[in-house]
């Protein structure tokens, strides 16, 4: 089975800026919009949730999509606006894995 892929980097980059339909006060409407959200700081342990489900009108799902994350040296650096703020590296500690279905599943420690 050929599983989709994406590493955890471009998934950081798609977090902090995204598009979307917003409503727009002055005329009414909704209008495409760009939102942008910037670290200031960040923990000395760092908890990364990932959206492994997909919503739309008529449908949802679980995502399949395989995520490729660094065990070691993840470098969250790019992503800090704050110059004053010390390195952001982290070592990848443990992984919740959801085994399952949208109905139900457990969730497991693979590592």
């Amino acid at each position: 089975m050929n599983v989709p892929q994406i590493r955890l980097q471009p998934c950081s980059i798609e977090f902090s800026v995204f598009s979307s339909c917003r409503y727009c006060p002055s005329c009414k409407k909704r209008q495409q919009a760009t939102k942008k959200f910037d670290l200031w700081s960040l923990p000395a342990l760092l908890v990364i949730s990932l959206k492994r489900f997909s919503y739309n009108r008529c449908w949802r799902d679980k995502l399949d999509t395989y995520v490729d994350f660094p065990l070691e040296t993840l470098d969250m650096s790019p992503y800090v606006i704050n110059g004053n703020h010390g390195p952001a590296v982290y070592d990848l500690v443990a992984v919740s894995n959801h085994y399952g279905g949208m109905g139900g599943g457990h969730c497991k420690r693979p590592i």
